[in-house]
């Protein structure tokens, strides 16, 4: 049950850290940036392309979650089982 906690708060901070970087830093980044153009802000990607996904949005961020808890929970496995075989 530990593990599944270590997982689970693992993933949330995986999130956290996504989601300022893809809304937080941009906003930042807006609200200090000098204006261009005569006054106006122009937005810059920062990527060339744009993919774009149709569906819950629930229903990603739960799947996600999940997806990255399970990822999580087997680095710490395979991290314990290390540890515990060298003597540490």
């Amino acid at each position: 049950m530990k593990t599944v906690m270590q997982a689970l708060f693992c993933s949330l901070i995986i999130h956290i850290v996504y989601f300022f970087s893809i809304y937080g830093w941009p906003y930042i980044k807006m609200q200090f940036e000098k204006l261009k153009l005569g006054g106006r802000y122009v937005a810059e990607s920062h990527t060339e392309g744009m993919i774009f996904f149709i569906g819950s949005p629930v229903i990603i961020l739960g799947t996600s979650f999940l997806g990255i808890a399970f990822v999580s929970g087997f680095i710490i496995l395979l991290t314990k089982k290390f540890l515990k075989k060298r003597g540490i």
